[in-house]
């Protein structure tokens, strides 16, 4: 017996490591098939099974355009029944409230026929919405309710048009017999007034009147006590729908409906209290969803994002017209906006025209990085600066000396260049001055304007040549002197500065470094005379005076004029910065109209798409709330998301019905 169990339970072990360890099949579905049984869903009408489908596709496959273009015809199909329906349900009640006007004492005939019309153009505006709806989407729970009480009307309308087509004779007649039908029910005589009902129903068989108080007379002949509480509950129910507590109202009247469910007055005034309520409801959700819009419209005209402030307050108004400020807010948008960006342009504007000018201070204080630094934030803030390139190229230009007169330490070639130098000043003081001259000479081979080679250099010559270094120098403070003549400061200062570091008592040498060191410009052009200079004072005073007269020809004007000094005279800096200004004045205003949008990355497409399609979802399994905030969280990263706005507004419109 053991055996046979141990065998049993060997069996059974093997079993179940063939079951977990022989691969099964997986059922995997292909978007192909997947596409295939939401079109089924689709064409049996089966909307919400059909997009959650289709949104399963693009989360697997996000560019797939076809999938993408059902989604939008269903959302777009969804919507049109929705607004059909709505458009509906409005008409039908107004076409109610004017056809129960004819069932109220005193009406003439002249006006119940006016009612009569009124009631039904919006019934066939009612009827037409509701067939367009019901085509869309026939499976909709709420669509045979609405079915049921559009034949209601359909027939109370048949009836009441018929009424008013008998004679005047037979309308006064069943007026009279009303009268005399009603004054019995207050009297108890329960009996003449089923009589005078009868005799009303004989002649008019459908007055509405006549067949509702016949019921109501036979309640009372059998039994006497069901139709007085009937009366008590349908007179406290009139009374509290008066006092406007409709909550003991409806329970008033479905107390009616337990004793007497076809009561049509007990039905028509539930209907009523459940209108009120659900419009109170609806009226609470929009205030809520327009305060949500309201604050979010201030924030984002607190934060100058006035396009998203507009969007949202005209979301604020599709929902409540009056609400707060919020028309007042909208109107005042296209001001702020101006002011905002006239502002933005100013601020601009002096942070171009500051960096500019600490680009040319830095240069002509030698702080190379420092003017390339501003020069190049300058074209940052204004790429279309034509003087702050050049500008670059001089300051990198001059830095590139600085850089080869003393080699930085962080150079790759410093430790051959100190070694070099060292063997050099070795060998000057060694006497051996043209070895030492070779050393330098290899300095300057890599680094031509090195300051200490060439002073090595020179010092090598004048030990190697004494009788010749009198006329050395002279040569040399020569061509200072003139490179100072063509205004070329720089060049003209390592001269003398080459003298001095020789000859430190050469005559009038301290006197060529301070006129070299104080006239530094940024270039060297050619000299101007005594006339050139008055004619450049002239034209910049009056380039100032057009620029100062303004209007848009006068600022062309005075650009002429201050162009032509800065071209004539490139070291004159009033005029550099009036014509950067005024050029960058004159773009910043083509800039601010053209106005461009920032591209989104892959990422924010993503999410674009992401929450785009799952407010589609949203709105068509009705949840319109929470469809609006995923649509919003699309404008939040995509504020041109035209398709998300469209649905935002129109989903607005559609719960303010």
């Amino acid at each position: 017996m053991e055996t046979k169990i141990k065998i049993y339970n060997n069996f059974m072990a093997l079993l179940i490591t063939a079951l977990f360890f022989i691969p099964l099949p997986v059922q995997t579905q292909s978007t192909a098939e997947m596409d295939r049984q939401a079109q089924e869903y689709f064409d049996n009408k089966e909307f919400s099974k059909a997009v959650a489908l289709w949104l399963n596709i693009l989360d697997v496959d996000p560019n797939n355009m076809d999938v993408q273009k059902k989604v939008e015809f269903l959302y777009e199909m969804k919507q049109k029944k929705d607004l059909e329906l709505e458009k509906s349900k409005l008409n039908y009640k107004v076409a109610k409230r004017e056809i129960i006007k004819n069932f109220t004492q005193g009406v003439t005939f002249e006006d119940a026929e006016k009612n009569l019309g009124v009631s039904k153009e919006n019934a066939r505006i009612a009827f037409e919405s509701f067939i367009i709806a019901y085509r869309i989407d026939p499976k909709d729970t709420d669509m045979q309710l609405i079915r049921e009480d559009m034949q209601k009307l359909e027939k109370l309308l048949a009836s009441e048009d018929r009424r008013l087509a008998l004679s005047k004779e037979q309308r006064e007649k069943a007026a009279a017999l009303t009268a005399l039908a009603v004054k019995a029910m207050d009297e108890a005589r329960y009996q003449d007034a089923l009589g005078h009902w009868s005799e009303i129903l004989s002649f008019m068989p459908e007055n509405v009147d006549a067949v509702e108080g016949k019921r109501q007379a036979e309640i009372a002949i059998d039994n006497i006590i069901r139709y007085e509480s009937i009366r008590r509950f349908m007179a406290s129910g009139i009374s509290f729908f008066e006092l406007n507590n409709f909550k003991l109202a409806r329970q008033d009247f479905m107390n009616v409906l337990q004793l007497d469910p076809q009561s049509t007055a007990a039905q028509d005034y539930i209907e009523r209290i459940d209108e009120i309520l659900n419009s109170r409801k609806k009226y609470e959700q929009r205030l809520r969803e327009a305060e949500t819009f309201y604050l979010s419209g201030l924030k984002n005209i607190r934060e100058n994002k006035f396009d998203e402030a507009r969007d949202e307050l005209e979301n604020t108004i599709t929902l409540i017209a009056n609400y707060k400020d919020a028309k007042e807010r909208l109107a005042s948008i296209p001001r702020l906006k101006a002011d905002f960006e006239r502002r933005e342009r100013e601020r601009r504007l002096r942070e171009i025209d500051e960096q500019f000018q600490s680009g040319l201070i830095a240069l002509a204080d030698s702080r190379y990085q420092d003017a390339i630094s501003a020069f190049e934030t300058t074209l940052k803030l204004d790429p279309g600066n034509k003087l702050a390139l050049p500008y670059i190229q001089r300051a990198k230009d001059a830095q590139k000396l600085v850089e080869e007169e003393v080699v930085d330490r962080n150079s790759s070639y410093f430790d051959l260049v100190n070694s070099l130098a060292v063997s050099g000043r070795r060998l000057f003081e060694a006497g051996k001055y043209d070895e030492s001259k070779k050393r330098w000479n290899q300095i300057l081979e890599l680094f031509p304007a090195n300051r200490m080679a060439n002073e090595y250099i020179f010092k090598c010559e004048l030990r190697m040549n004494p009788e010749a270094g009198e006329a050395i120098i002279k040569k040399i403070i020569t061509d200072g002197e003139d490179l100072l003549k063509k205004r070329s400061y720089r060049e003209a200062y390592r001269k003398f500065e080459l003298v001095k570091a020789v000859n430190p008592g050469y005559p009038d040498i301290d006197d060529l470094l301070k006129k070299a060191e104080r006239e530094q410009g940024y270039t060297g052009s050619a000299v101007l005379t005594a006339e050139d200079r008055t004619d450049l004072d002239r034209r910049y005073n009056l380039g100032m005076t057009y620029y100062q007269r303004g209007g848009e020809d006068n600022i062309k004007k005075a650009l002429v004029e201050l162009r032509w000094v800065a071209g004539k005279d490139p070291n004159n800096i009033k005029a550099v910065v009036a014509v950067n200004k005024i050029e960058s004045q004159m773009r910043s205003g083509a800039a601010s109209a053209k106005g461009e949008g920032s591209k989104l990355t892959p990422a924010q497409e993503l999410l674009v798409r992401k929450y785009y399609y799952s407010g589609i979802n949203y709105y068509s399994n009705n949840d319109f709330k929470r469809a609006i905030a995923e649509w919003r969280k699309v404008i939040a990263i995509d504020p041109g998301h035209t398709r998300a706005k469209n649905n935002i507004r129109k989903t607005l419109a559609l719960i303010g019905q």
